[in-house]
């Protein structure tokens, strides 16, 4: 008998290869292994090398994955709606180019789209390179770039580029350097650029930042990537230096530089006004953001290690709104030269004798208030170019921070950067709204009292209780707002919790959570890296969810964007994106496994179906389990043909010594299974969760069998009114004949 329908929900996955999607009117493929003399660009002929390109106005050249393609010239695109992509499986394709100019130039080009490509350019001025005043709507998404002086380039003043799910590395100079207002930068890892610094540390040689929008940047959002600046020194993880009134986005991003070295995580121009930096992590630069400009709302920030927090360095800085971010370790908090601001909600927090919350010279250009600060120490506020030892004296001297207080925030373990607050937290309800919907990790903010800090406190009655220990290994999950996540057919809400765990010899370990918001979440899963312990390489990532409303863990069952390099397989420093989600609610179900032979079945499909997980820690007492295609399971010859159990089958099974198994998973529903029982002998499961009457559960196919057993040697031979059994009882298995062969599926209503 086998399977012809199952629900859905408890499909364990389903793997789509994907290499290309588009409109396209003509396709080209490439080669570089193929000696086909024909060559004509199809796919039984491919191009063996770009000097057969010939360009077309929305066209796709498409290049095998696992392959190398080489050039030695800059390649001019000449077309537009031109698309450089891959085909096949595999990995990314690699082209690697020795030219000393550009890889790919596009000038005066429309919609040029480039993915899942890997570019080695250890020569050349940049990877990629967009310019001229009306080129518009470029896409660079899924692409590996290293080894040239800029890693993509956008020059000229031109409008819309998204660059999505790419990693640039080892970038001599910047690694996107961009002046085109529209842009979304997404999803990426941008470390060891501004190599140039190695040769000469001059800032005028080695000007590098992770990131730089010039000139022309209105419109631009930056959020979920990672920017790494700490191997080299100079300059910025990111510099947004527009025209005036420009504006943008500034979000979800982790920043790190280097204290002696890097000037700062971020750098806002006095052009921009309006923007906004939030829900970010900022760490160990000289400043972990240094703003000229206008009007700036900076809240739910982590920024820690770094010389200064925030300078607010000169007259433009104006009127900025400075909310619940937490300044932790840095040697100076906040400094205002001349900006007004309103400073609320914030934790101060020294390490050093020597370190100050924050210093402004007037009283008339700042309001601090509602702030925690800690310790209480000498020369911690500098106000009016005197310096205060006690709040009190700067409050009676200032006017200011009259509703501020000195306390430590007792964080969770704020060395190892946990920011959330204790129980007894003073922060807890010190703080005043100030119009914002969300904290850092999504709770919300719309009732009840405000906290100091980025986390708003969460009562530990009301959260799911997993645990877990960060290694120096991760994968990143995206969960974009867009993914389609539900939990028993309801959606998802801000403040649930997203896990995930790894099988350990049948019970699953959590390495990693986050929590659900409106804007999306990151999920870290953490792997082995030699002392914690954590995900194996290519060891499946299972996501559980746990919803804050009944307080209830459900199993999620994951469909992952194969746009993405990684789906469900964990991978050091991988990445990838959900799609969609369904979340169903956690069950089991023990099963009487008694010595000698016996048959089982099950109403749980379990998280981990391999027999080896379902019976893990019993395999000494199984002698062996058949299905009824004779196939078995003998653990102790490492035989396993039968390999997963589906719960609804019958299996038969013989047991040194009698055991209790649990069966951990998703419940079935018996009315979405149907399963065809073969002319003759064979096995049948009972996929309910309580005892039914023969004759109900087989009424539509009853004059079709033949007979009816038990592992006790019961039968139902109904052709002669013989009902021995009675009831289906749960866990069981049975042997049936059937006088045909029929198509059964289980009736619902029991």
């Amino acid at each position: 008998m086998h399977i012809l329908q199952l629900r859905k929900a408890i499909a364990l996955s389903i793997l789509v290869i994907v290499s290309f999607t588009a409109t396209s009117q003509s396709i080209y493929y490439f080669d570089p292994t193929s000696n086909d003399s024909i060559e004509d660009g199809s796919i039984l002929h491919p191009y063996n090398s770009f000097s057969d390109l010939s360009w077309e106005n929305y066209a796709s050249y498409l290049i095998k994955r696992g392959t190398t393609i080489g050039s030695s010239s800059m390649i001019t695109i000449e077309g537009d709606y031109v698309t450089f992509g891959a085909y096949g499986v595999g990995d990314r394709p690699i082209v690697y180019s020795t030219t000393s100019q550009h890889v790919f130039k596009a000038w005066q080009k429309w919609d040029i789209v480039f993915q899942d490509l890997e570019i080695d350019a250890p020569n050349a001025v940049s990877a990629i390179n967009f310019i001229g005043s009306v080129t518009k709507d470029a896409i660079i998404q899924n692409c590996k770039i290293h080894g040239s002086e800029w890693g993509i380039r956008g020059i000229n003043g031109w409008t819309g580029i998204k660059i999505l799910n790419c990693e640039i590395f080892n970038i001599k100079n910047d690694g996107i350097y961009l002046e085109v207002d529209s842009v979304e930068i997404a999803h990426c890892n941008i470390y060891n650029v501004n190599l140039d610094w190695f040769v000469n540390q001059n800032q005028s040689y080695s000007s590098g930042d992770c990131i730089q929008l010039n000139s022309l940047c209105d419109g631009f959002n930056v959020h979920h990537n990672t920017l790494d600046h700490s191997y080299t020194g100079n300059k910025f993880c990111f510099i947004a230096d527009g025209q005036s009134g420009s504006s943008g986005i500034f979000e979800y991003n982790t920043c790190i530089g280097d204290s002696s070295t890097v000037f700062a995580c971020v750098y806002l121009h006095a052009a921009l006004s309006d923007a906004v930096v939030r829900y970010n992590t900022f760490r160990s630069a000289q400043t972990g953001i240094y703003s000229n400009a206008f009007g700036t709302q900076i809240y739910y920030n982590i920024i820690e290690g770094c010389g200064a927090g925030l300078n607010l360095a000169n007259y433009g800085a104006l009127y900025n709104e400075i909310y619940n971010n937490v300044f932790y370790n840095n040697h100076l908090g906040l400094s205002s030269n001349f900006s007004t601001s309103q400073i609320k909600n914030n934790i101060f927090y020294s390490t050093g004798t020597a370190d100050a919350a924050y210093e402004y010279p007037y009283s008339n250009i700042i309001t601090t208030d509602y702030n925690v600060i800690y310790p209480e120490q000498m020369d911690f506020i500098h106000f009016a170019y005197a310096t205060f030892n006690t709040l009190s004296a700067y409050q009676v001297a200032s006017g200011n921070s009259l509703n501020s207080i000195v306390a430590d925030p007792l964080f969770l373990d704020a060395p190892n950067g946990d920011f959330h607050l204790q129980s007894n937290s003073p922060c807890i309800g010190a703080g005043i709204g100030v119009g914002l919907s969300h904290d850092y990790a999504g709770n919300n903010l719309t009732t009840g009292t405000i906290d100091c800090g980025v986390y708003q406190y969460s009562n530990p009655t009301i959260n799911p209780g997993w645990n877990y220990v960060s290694s120096l290994n991760t994968h990143t999950i995206l969960v974009p707002p867009s993914a389609n996540i539900s939990i028993e057919g309801d959606s998802i809400s801000s403040g649930d919790y997203l896990g995930a765990f790894y099988d350990y010899q049948g019970d699953f370990v959590c390495c990693g959570y986050t929590q659900w918001t409106a804007a999306g979440c990151t999920l870290l899963a953490y792997g082995y890296d030699g002392i914690i312990a954590g995900l194996a390489p290519l060891e499946e990532i299972k996501i559980r969810v746990w919803r804050i409303s009944d307080a209830t863990e459900y199993v999620g069952f994951p469909i992952f964007d194969t746009a993405f390099p990684d789906t469900s397989l964990y991978n050091m420093s991988g990445q990838s994106s959900l799609l969609s989600m369904e979340a169903i609610k956690f069950a089991s179900q023990i099963l009487q496994l008694d010595a000698g032979w016996s048959m089982i079945s099950g109403f749980i499909n379990p998280i981990s179906p391999e027999l080896e997980s379902v019976f893990e820690g019993n395999q000494g007492n199984i002698r062996i389990i058949k299905d009824e295609n004779g196939d078995i399971y003998w653990p102790s010859f490492n035989v396993n043909q039968i390999g997963t159990m589906a719960p609804w089958l019958g299996y038969k099974i013989n047991m040194n010594n009698s055991v209790l198994v649990e069966l951990k998973g998703i419940k079935v529903v018996p009315e979405e299974i149907s399963v065809q029982l073969e002319y003759g002998y064979g096995y049948f499961g009972y996929p309910y969760s309580s005892p039914a009457l023969v004759t109900s559960i087989l009424s539509s196919i009853i004059n079709e069998v033949a007979i009816i057993k038990d592992e006790n040697g019961l039968i139902c031979w109904f052709d002669y009114n013989i009902n021995e059994i009675g009831n289906f009882n749960p866990g069981k298995g049975y042997q049936i004949k059937m006088k045909s062969s029929v198509l059964f599926t289980y009736p619902s209503g029991l």
